[in-house]
């Protein structure tokens, strides 16, 4: 069966334009790379619980986000077992799980912690190359981030 996850793209506006914040981060076996915020989602959690936990685990005890409906996801992603050879898209090498994805706008200072041992805003339309970013997530950060220039 797989695992329920939550995944979290955070934005912010600035003077030039709207900025997303990836995390660097380690995929097994494999060089570190740009991934999205998040995990899994523990038994007996609401959606909020899970995001709100990730967020700070992730980017430290003074990270919080603006309230949001969770209900509505931004996306849903299938992260297949298996690697990127497998046909593409998102993938995890040990397990199967589906992702439930949105858009926060952050607040406090975020700082790399947990499974993050870096961290970085990018302009939204300059996002790092495909070879870059783990799990295969570059095409879902993109339709993540395309949205956010016009809201």
């Amino acid at each position: 069966m797989p695992l329920a996850c939550v995944d979290l793209l955070p934005w912010r506006r600035t003077a030039s334009g709207v900025e997303v914040l990836l995390i660097e981060r380690r995929q097994r076996s494999n060089p570190t790379g740009w991934a999205l915020v998040g995990g899994r989602i523990m038994h007996g959690e609401t959606i909020a619980q899970a995001a709100a936990r990730h967020l700070k685990e992730t980017l430290g005890a003074a990270a919080s986000m603006r309230p949001r409906d969770f209900s509505r996801p931004d996306r849903v992603a299938e992260y297949r077992r298996g690697s990127k050879g497998d046909g593409g898209g998102t993938f995890d090498l040990d397990r199967h799980s589906v992702a439930l994805n949105y858009c926060v706008e952050p607040g406090g200072e975020p700082r790399a912690g947990g499974e993050a041992l870096g961290l970085r805003w990018f302009d939204g339309g300059e996002l790092p190359a495909a070879e870059r970013v783990v799990f295969g997530q570059h095409g879902l950060i993109a339709e993540l981030a395309g949205p956010l220039a016009w809201s």
